[in-house]
């Protein structure tokens, strides 16, 4: 929106409300489509067949959403994250994210287990993490990825502009 222009929510704040707020004008509206990559801690990349993702960013608020399919593991090892996020996240801790992934396909996990990306302060990066009923939070490896493993997630976080 150009030079200050934008939608004005002022009118709609209540007395209570104006003390805490930092901006009233809405003056950042953004959709489009981002390459979401699958890699390793050393930045080894998992093929993919399918991996053009959508966002919608509102003011500071990212949404993302996207299915990514596997179609070859390479010499991925080790903990997984997704990069190349279309945003940096905010650059303080409430600008930390969990993301859930709806559906995921080709992966050894169990019925109560599920992933999440996690976007960090700070970051591009949002590292998969498996959560178990049984042994908490662990880092989502390539070990229980299949060559034909495919996700799809859905989910905001903060940006930091």
């Amino acid at each position: 929106m150009a030079d200050g222009k934008g939608i004005n929510f002022a009118a709609m704040t209540s007395p209570a409300d104006a003390g805490g707020m930092t901006a009233e004008t809405l003056t950042d509206y953004e959709e489009g489509t981002w390459t979401a990559t699958i890699a390793d801690g050393s930045s080894n990349a998992i093929s993919t067949s399918a991996n053009t993702c959508g966002y919608i960013k509102v003011g500071k608020l990212v949404y993302i959403s996207g299915r990514i399919v596997c179609d070859g593991l390479g010499s991925a090892s080790g903990a997984l994250s997704i990069t190349n996020l279309p945003f940096a996240s905010k650059s303080t801790n409430d600008g930390c994210s969990a993301i859930p992934i709806g559906y995921m396909g080709g992966a050894a996990i169990t019925a109560s287990e599920s992933v999440h990306i996690r976007v960090s302060d700070n970051s591009t990066v949002g590292s998969l993490f498996e959560w178990s009923a049984t042994t908490g939070t662990d880092s989502f490896t390539a070990a229980s990825l299949s060559a034909d493993g495919q996700l799809q997630f859905g989910g905001t976080y903060q940006s930091n502009a």
